[in-house]
């Protein structure tokens, strides 16, 4: 039997150039936390080891005054994002919370879709655990 809440990762970014790629999974370079290890910090997907209701966070730093998009996505579709306009000279930091169903197997990620995002201070982040069957 496992442990209800054994499958749970957390990944950052550290600090180093802007990602500006499109379409293709961040692969975050600090695991400080990977029970179960469904988090594959050479491809930057988590493979859910444990059918169930899962909580991932994500997080989004855009570059100064770019409009960017940056999601999460299950089995190769969006379904979530996080998106920002702002003026020239300024960026914020954006965080999003998402509860969404697993199957065993079924693969989750972040993505830039659009503009560019910043790595700065571990500020990108990918964290998830299951919260339920």
């Amino acid at each position: 039997a496992h442990d209800h809440h054994a499958a749970l990762f957390a990944a950052a970014y550290s600090e180093g150039d802007a990602i500006s790629i499109t379409g293709v999974p961040f692969i975050f370079d600090q695991v400080t936390l990977n029970r179960e290890e469904g988090y594959d910090n050479t491809t930057g997907i988590f493979t859910c080891p444990i059918q169930g209701v899962y909580s991932f966070v994500y997080s989004s730093f855009p570059g100064k005054g770019t409009a960017t998009s940056v999601s999460l996505v299950k089995n190769n579709v969006e379904v979530s994002s996080i998106y920002s306009d702002l003026s020239e000279g300024n960026t914020q930091f954006s965080e999003r919370t998402v509860l969404i169903f697993l199957a065993e197997g079924d693969k989750v990620c972040v993505q830039l879709k659009k503009g560019s995002v910043l790595r700065q201070a571990a500020y990108l982040n990918f964290h998830g655990y299951r919260v339920s069957d």
